[in-house]
Order: C-alpha cells, then sequence, then structure tokens
C-alpha cells in the first residue's frame, strides 16, 4: 500500500521506506509498476540483537580467547 500512495502522490519512479516493526523497501518504476521490494528486521529488533550480541561477548578477546 506505501507504494502504491506514493507513486500516486509523486507520479514518478521511487523507493519507498518503512522503518515499522519490519523495515520495508518498496520500488516502484515511472511507469507506475511495482518493481519489488525487500523486508529487514525492524529498528527495535535490530537494536537489541546488537545489543545481545555485545552482552554475550564480554570477557572475550578479539581472537576468541575467554579472558
Amino acid at each position: 500500500m506505501n507504494a502504491v500512495a506514493a507513486y500516486e502522490k509523486c507520479k514518478q519512479s521511487c523507493v519507498v521506506v518503512d522503518f515499522g516493526t519490519a523495515t520495508t523497501f518498496d520500488a516502484v518504476s515511472a511507469k507506475g509498476e511495482y518493481m519489488g521490494g525487500v523486508i529487514a528486521p525492524g529498528i527495535g529488533i535490530s537494536a537489541e540483537a546488537l545489543f545481545r550480541v555485545r552482552h554475550d561477548c564480554r570477557g572475550w578477546t578479539s581472537n576468541g580467547l575467554r579472558m
């Protein structure tokens, strides 16, 4: 729906990015054709995963040995 709304507003090719629970990217051609899209993890889940990895890695050195 975001892609349709964006094309109706702009009437030209566009890429629509939606930062919701998931982050989605949708491309629309200059003719209004849906070219495709990508779904990625949302900002919240991505930040949570980064924090968890950082937390899990405490006490480890860069060569993978425990301090």
